[in-house]
C-alpha cells in the first residue's frame, strides 16, 4: 500500500529512521529525524509531499518530493527503505510509485535527485528506472 503519510504516521517514521546506522545517515539525511520535526512535516503545512510504502500496517519505505515549498518547478526525490526490508525490491517499488503519483496528481514534468557517488545500489536503481546522470559533485 502506497500513500501520502499523515500526522498519525510520525511515530512509525521516527522508529524507522532512527534505526539507521552511520552509513545510512551518510546516504540519507534530508532533514532532522527528531519526532517533533517529523510531526511538523506530516501536518500538511506546505506543498512538499511525503509518502509511505506499507506492508499491512508496517512502514517499509519512505519517500518525498521536496522543493515546492521553496517554489522550485522540479521537485527533488528522496527515499529510504526500512532496514528489515532492504534487498527485496521495495526500493524500486517505492520509486516507481512516487513517480506514478507525481505524473497522475501534479503538474511536474520532471523529478530530480542527488545521490552520493559511492551509493552504487541507489545509482543502479535510478538508472534502471530511467534517471540520467547529469553531473557529479566534487568531494
Amino acid at each position: 500500500n502506497f500513500r501520502l503519510l499523515e500526522y498519525k504516521d510520525a511515530n512509525q517514521l521516527y522508529e524507522m529512521l532512527n534505526k539507521f546506522d552511520e552509513i545510512d545517515h551518510y546516504y540519507f539525511s534530508p532533514h532532522s529525524f527528531e519526532l517533533d520535526y517529523l510531526e511538523f512535516l506530516l501536518k500538511d503545512v506546505g506543498k512538499d509531499l511525503y509518502f509511505g510504502l506499507f506492508g499491512g500496517e508496517e512502514l517499509i519505505g519512505y519517500s518525498m518530493l521536496r522543493g515546492w515549498n521553496e517554489e522550485y518547478k522540479v521537485p527533488s526525490f528522496g527515499g529510504a527503505i526500512n532496514r528489515n526490508f532492504r534487498g527485496l525490491g521495495f526500493g524500486k517499488i517505492l520509486l516507481q510509485e512516487t513517480i506514478k503519483w507525481t505524473k497522475e496528481k501534479t503538474a511536474a514534468k520532471k523529478i530530480m535527485l542527488k545521490v552520493i557517488k559511492t551509493n552504487i545500489s541507489a545509482i543502479n536503481l535510478y538508472k534502471k528506472v530511467g534517471f540520467r546522470l547529469k553531473e557529479y559533485e566534487k568531494t
